[in-house]
């Protein structure tokens, strides 16, 4: 995959839009950190996911701040924003992927083995000044939760979606955003029925 020349990338080390009179450099990228842990409380494994943001989600993120993007452009916390699961064996992250283009992602699909027929809320609490730069749904003790109903799965990664039918999994989202995507750093991950995933999302935009 070719790199994103507006300096938006997968970790902390990405490239960085520089202000050269004042060396202020801005990098956006986001974090998910996924605990498995078995039906009896056991902690099975973690791993984590460096999401790439796609085109679509800079697109989203200029037209909100600077061209007053509103209404069904314009999506909140806590009601519009969900997360998903990736299946086995994704591709590195496209920064060509689209909501509407789901639930195809990262060169796959995505997976719906987990209780209920909705993604998981993205709750990131009261609005306020991030700290460090970093909004998480940490903070408001509201972590993605999936219940996995099918036995000996694998699973690849997670997303960011949003739009007026995201809250449904395995669904295109027409007129939505497809925020940012990624796998696992530590390949497929293997979840067996009544696992839960704990999926703590940190977004950031900060000096890097």
């Amino acid at each position: 995959m070719s790199n994103n020349e507006t300096g938006v990338g997968m970790s902390t080390s990405t490239t960085a839009i520089t202000n050269k009179k004042s060396d202020n450099k801005l990098g956006l990228h986001d974090v998910f950190y996924v605990e498995c842990y078995s039906e009896d409380g056991t902690l099975k494994w973690t791993d984590e996911v460096h999401n790439a943001i796609t085109n679509e989600g800079i697109k989203y993120i200029m037209d909100t701040a600077f061209y007053g993007a509103t209404g069904a452009n314009q999506f909140t916390e806590n009601s519009d924003w969900y997360v998903g699961l990736a299946a086995a064996s994704p591709t590195d992250p496209s920064y060509g992927d689209t909501a509407a283009g789901l639930p195809t992602l990262m060169g796959g699909t995505e997976y719906n083995q987990y209780s209920g027929s909705n993604r998981i809320l993205l709750n990131l609490g009261a609005s306020g000044t991030p700290s460090g730069g970093t909004v998480t749904n940490d903070n408001s003790a509201a972590v993605a939760q999936f219940t996995i109903t099918s036995p000996a799965d694998d699973v690849g990664g997670c997303f960011i979606v949003a739009g007026t039918n995201a809250i449904t999994k395995s669904s295109s989202v027409t007129g939505g955003c497809l925020y940012g995507a990624g796998a696992f750093t530590g390949g497929n991950k293997v979840v067996d029925t009544n696992d839960t995933l704990n999926v703590t999302v940190n977004l950031t935009a900060a000096n890097a």
